[in-house]
């Protein structure tokens, strides 16, 4: 499991300390990470000891594996692999007697196969020799945002609720650039020396400023697709005219169309009314609707 999970899903933690760490705005098994172990016991009380601490994040870093469960790592972890970096230094003999004998004392069900133990001991090892990014990304007046995209290197994720996001598996102790996008938002890219690697508590905060909107002057509108039949004008006379560098007028009913090179003219697009007053010009900058055709107008006569 690469994803980090809400810490509702850790029940060996009790509820009430479950609630204080989320009034820490500590939700997801990755926020547990991103402490120290002391500072994060001393700011729980006494009845919470280091052992404790320790043991949750052992729990948290295994679940970084991919294709690691929560029941598996929590069988690791009271055998002594208490990081993601750990497991894919032991035997697989050893990993696969654990899990054997968790099976046997019913804290597991199904155990993994021979497979997926060498597939999550290798991404332990991708792990281990990897970079990390513990990114929080912020807007005006520091605020956190959520839905936010990081891209570094080839690994993505996207911002939670408190704006933060974990990447893994990064090149190691070398220049990378950092990629943050969010709609309404100025992207971002920030150039970072190095990365440490997952040994290593670190933080990195990007700010992103409000996008400036650009001014479109819309001159009109057109309608919909109204169909290959003229719409109804009320009976009165109309004739189509071919109109270059002339306004258009309310109640034209415009056809767009394209000339081939042989000079046969292939329809392409079905009438359309012109619904308000426009200074807009045949002939000149198109519509957004419009394609970049010949255009025909038939008109009141």
């Amino acid at each position: 499991m690469s994803n980090p999970l809400p810490l509702t899903r850790l029940t060996f933690i009790r509820k009430k300390v479950r609630n204080q760490l989320r009034r820490r705005g500590l939700v997801t098994t990755s926020d547990l990470l991103r402490c120290a172990t002391l500072a994060l016991r001393e700011s729980l009380g006494k009845s919470t000891t280091i052992a404790d601490v320790g043991s949750w994040q052992a729990v948290c870093s295994v679940l970084e594996i991919e294709g690691m469960s929560l029941p598996w790592a929590w069988a690791l972890s009271q055998r002594g692999i208490v990081a993601a970096r750990d497991f894919g230094q032991r035997a697989l003999s050893h990993a696969s007697a654990v899990f054997a004998e968790a099976k046997r004392r019913g804290d597991i069900a199904p155990v993994p196969t021979a497979d997926a133990l060498v597939a999550m001991m290798l991404d332990s090892a991708r792990i281990r020799l990897g970079g990390l990014l513990n990114a929080t990304v912020e807007g005006p007046g520091h605020k956190t945002l959520a839905g936010a995209r990081v891209v570094c290197a080839a690994v993505e994720g996207i911002t939670d609720s408190h704006g933060r996001v974990r990447l893994l598996r990064l090149p190691l102790g070398q220049r990378v650039d950092v990629r943050i996008g969010k709609s309404g938002y100025a992207g971002l890219t920030s150039t970072l020396a190095g990365l440490h690697g997952v040994q290593v508590i670190e933080g990195h905060h990007f700010s992103l400023k409000r996008s400036r909107s650009r001014k479109r002057h819309i001159a009109r509108a057109l309608s919909e697709f109204q169909g290959d039949v003229l719409p109804n004008l009320t009976g009165a006379r109309i004739h189509p005219i071919e109109v270059r560098n002339q306004p258009l007028r309310v109640g034209d009913v415009v056809r767009f169309f394209e000339q081939l090179q042989r000079g046969d003219a292939k329809l392409v697009s079905v009438f359309k009314a012109v619904e308000a007053e426009s200074s807009l010009r045949c002939g000149a900058s198109q519509p957004t609707l419009c394609p970049p055709t010949h255009r025909s107008v038939t008109r009141l006569k």
